[in-house]
């Protein structure tokens, strides 16, 4: 639960929620815009929301804000920039914002985390692969952080929950709405018993056309590459979603690993290759990659491998 009311001098979790979603329910604004505004102004939703009423004051809209979104509170929580919780992976990504909702245990986002991710149309060759490099990353006691689509997403997920070991689900949807739908009893199991994110604003996106709810996915794979020290991507066509997510690996400074399938199957890949994304061909190379010594079966106070 979010705190209803601030305290003198304390950042309050409910005051920078609904000044996040009034800034994106300002019309014409997209993330790189309230990025900006917040950067610009102080850092903080509440302190951007107000520079923006100080020119064109809206309170009809804000006050519709906060009812609807109102409505919504007591099944989520929120982080907020500026608090000792906050991940700061979060603050190195392209357009960092300061709000984030979640559901579960906020504290997996200090542990050790790789993202697997892939297309949404495995091959079965893909699937054995995510499937083996899943189980192999829990093993070795990494969180895996999972986009929860369907395909390469749903493989990786099953496959540590089977083994065991902690997942972080990062949704392009808001916190308490299920995408896919045939994944409602993944996503609720991730959220009650691992850790669910979302910076998805409910207002916007409740109050948006489907065609454009869909940019929210890629956007939420920088955020997955944000919280990860490393992303390996399974199997991925010409256009896939994960494009995004390897951008944003390279911008980030994170370790990109890349199987020979993206390479075979995709112009970017050998681009990324320029930029030191590492090709892994099998299990053994991408936990070398990551800093574990496939053999000894324990990495977890390893220092991650510099990218060759």
């Amino acid at each position: 639960m979010v705190p209803a009311i601030s305290e003198e001098g304390v950042i309050s979790p409910y005051k920078e929620l609904m000044a996040y979603e009034y800034l994106y329910a300002v019309e014409g604004t997209s993330r790189s815009k309230v990025s900006n505004l917040i950067q610009r102004n102080g850092g903080f939703p509440s302190t951007a929301a107000d520079a923006i009423d100080g020119i064109v004051p809206d309170e009809e809209k804000r006050s519709e804000v906060i009812r609807y979104v109102k409505g919504r509170l007591g099944t989520f929580s929120v982080l907020v920039d500026g608090t000792p919780q906050f991940p700061h992976g979060l603050r190195a990504q392209k357009n960092p914002l300061p709000v984030f909702y979640y559901r579960g245990d906020i504290n997996l986002t200090q542990s050790r985390c790789i993202s697997v991710v892939g297309t949404r149309h495995p091959s079965e060759r893909g699937e054995h692969a995510a499937h083996r490099i899943a189980a192999a990353l829990v093993r070795h006691d990494f969180t895996i952080v999972d986009g929860l689509a369907t395909g390469i997403d749903t493989v990786v997920a099953k496959t540590a929950l089977e083994a065991e070991g902690r997942i972080i689900g990062v949704i392009g949807t808001p916190i308490d709405r299920y995408y896919p739908k045939e994944n409602e009893d993944l996503q609720e199991l991730v959220a009650t018993e691992h850790l669910l994110i979302s910076q998805v604003p409910i207002y916007r996106y409740d109050h948006q056309s489907i065609k454009t709810q869909r940019f929210y996915f890629p956007e939420r794979n920088i955020t997955m590459a944000a919280l990860s020290e490393a992303t390996v991507i399974v199997e991925a066509g010409e256009t896939s979603g994960t494009r995004t997510q390897a951008r944003a690996c390279i911008e980030q400074h994170k370790k990109l690993i890349l199987l020979p399938s993206v390479v075979e199957q995709t112009t970017w890949a050998a681009k990324m290759a320029e930029y030191g994304a590492v090709l892994a061909k099998s299990v053994a190379e991408v936990l070398t990659t990551i800093g574990c010594n496939s053999a000894d079966g324990d990495c977890r106070t390893r220092m991650p491998a510099p990218l060759r």
